[in-house]
């Protein structure tokens, strides 16, 4: 990958917990270009981990094999990563919503959360039988 502001990269993978590394490894590339700092990679790492994780255990657990499309670029001081699929339709900005403190430890959500903090922003699009999953993570 150039580091190229705005130059984009952009890989299909089989969602599937056996490519986790192999995704986890192109956003690592991605954020390594011009990120040097160690907590800066890390909190990249973890948001899209657990944004890669739920994709793959629940937007396919029907048992459906599906693909999750990634697209990684630096624009205006920021990595913007955006994660595509065609799994069941997940917004997880509102189901965060709709769990109390009280329930996030027992009924799950705690990926969502960690997903939250570690993105400076995130934004859910359901378009046609895709989900959008943008994560924006400030880098300056």
């Amino acid at each position: 990958m150039s580091s190229t502001a705005g130059k984009k990269i952009s890989r299909d993978f089989l969602a599937n917990i056996e490519n986790l590394h192999e995704i986890l490894f192109l956003i690592d590339e991605a954020g390594s270009l011009l990120i040097t700092e160690k907590s800066v990679l890390y909190k990249i790492r973890l948001g899209c981990e657990e944004a890669v994780v739920n994709i793959i255990k629940h937007g396919y657990a029907s048992g459906n094999q599906g693909i999750i499309h990634i697209e990684c670029w630096i624009e205006g001081g920021k990595l913007m990563i955006v994660l595509e699929d065609n799994g069941v339709a997940f917004n997880p900005l509102e189901y965060s919503k709709s769990l109390t403190s009280i329930q996030r430890p027992e009924n799950g959500g705690m990926g969502i959360q960690l997903m939250l903090k570690a993105a400076d922003r995130i934004h859910y699009l359901r378009e046609g039988n895709k989900n959008h999953l943008s994560l924006t993570f400030d880098i300056n």
